[in-house]
């Protein structure tokens, strides 16, 4: 067993894909985790890099400061000069591990130099040049400042994961370096399809995020008839976002908002529904090329599945034939989709679904995330 260092400026606990990291690794090496809330592994170290709440007045000035460098592309000095970044240098000083994993862009110059001689390796998630791409502002001021950060720090990456394949061959085309795809996938479920429904019940879940445009698949509904009816579990996200999609849902009876379940509830929650939905307009690379959790938790759940015609979900539904893709991201194509599921469809989906879990699921994708890090040591073992 070797020592691994996993960063990621997120609580380890809450976060799906470090979560499943952390439960990969530990099965086969001493895992230390550096973040901002502690891992749900008793046997996981955990470093807190939480820096101090800073004094309201000085976070001001420094946040205007930081801006005046990103706007004159002194992007490294933004980097360094973040408090949290120098806090996270101090600690993780002296750590001693076999590989560094840097979880996000966010922590890949930091493993990169509190690493020493150890390799390490970059789970880029998404596309971080496209994080927030369809703001303007965020492309001219923030987009260099990731591309800078890829560029500087990329080739001293020993080995590179990242999401879904539209994501690996853009960082490849753009890079040169080559990502092993390790989706979003959920834990398997020992569950089975539950009988159909009538109405059928149809289910999303996710964050309440404007940038998604949950509207449709409300606005989707409209255009159904009395056999559907659609709940809506959200989280977090735009206090205001949600308080305008609560309003849509008060006039519509066959809509409801639901309270959300942890996330480790997800799947057995939605195993009593029949048809996971998602319909995401492609408003930057990230979401063009999405492939989120809830789509292998709806196949983990045993559901039908109805998304947009997002090429990396498209594929995967289309592959196993457990749903229907909708001809494009508006709300009529969504309803036109659902209005052609009859019982006889969805059963069928469900158990198409119920053949897919196994294959689409976490277990997978630790044994090529394992495989991975055994790589990367045996590499840095003989040089």
């Amino acid at each position: 067993m070797s020592d691994v260092l996993v960063i990621s400026f997120s609580d380890l606990a809450r976060d799906p894909r470090v979560d499943r990291q952390l439960g990969a690794l530990r099965s086969r090496h001493h895992v230390v985790a550096a973040g901002l809330g502690r891992p749900a592994y008793d046997d996981v170290r955990f470093i807190d890099l939480t820096p101090s709440p800073p004094a309201p007045l000085g976070e001001l000035a420094r946040r205007a400061i930081g801006f005046a460098r990103l706007v004159a592309h002194r992007h490294e000095s933004v980097y360094w000069r973040n408090p949290g970044i120098r806090l996270a240098v101090e600690r993780l000083a002296g750590h001693g591990a076999a590989v560094v994993i840097a979880n996000d862009l966010s922590a890949l110059p930091l493993a990169c130099e509190v690493a020493g001689g150890a390799p390490v390796v970059f789970d880029a998630h998404e596309l971080a040049t496209a994080e927030q791409a369809d703001l303007r502002w965020w492309r001219i001021v923030m987009a260099p400042y990731a591309d800078a950060l890829l560029r500087r720090y990329l080739p001293r990456v020993a080995a590179m994961m990242t999401v879904a394949p539209g994501i690996a061959e853009i960082y490849e085309r753009r890079y040169g370096v080559s990502a092993v795809v390790v989706t979003n996938a959920s834990r398997r479920a020992e569950l089975e399809p539950t009988p159909v429904h009538e109405p059928l019940r149809l289910i999303h879940h996710g964050v309440a995020d404007p940038q998604r445009r949950l509207e449709l698949m409300i606005e989707a509904t409209d255009l159904l008839d009395e056999r559907f009816s659609l709940d809506l579990m959200l989280t977090g996200g735009s206090a205001r976002y949600y308080a305008r999609l609560e309003r849509m849902v008060a006039a519509r009876p066959r809509v409801n908002l639901i309270e959300p379940v942890s996330q480790r509830e997800i799947v057995h929650h939605c195993n009593a529904y029949d048809v996971g939905v998602y319909l995401l307009p492609p408003r930057n690379e990230n979401l063009l090329h999405a492939l989120p959790n809830k789509l292998f938790e709806f196949i983990q759940a045993r559901l039908a599945i109805v998304v947009g015609p997002s090429p990396e979900m498209a594929r995967i539904v289309q592959a196993w034939d457990c749903g229907v893709v909708a001809e494009d991201f508006s709300a009529g194509a969504m309803a036109a989709a659902l209005s052609g599921l009859t019982a006889e469809r969805v059963a069928a989906f469900k158990q198409r679904a119920h053949h897919a879990a196994a294959e689409l699921s976490s277990e997978r994708n630790g044994e090529i995330v394992l495989d991975l890090i055994d790589h990367v040591l045996q590499a840095s073992a003989l040089s």
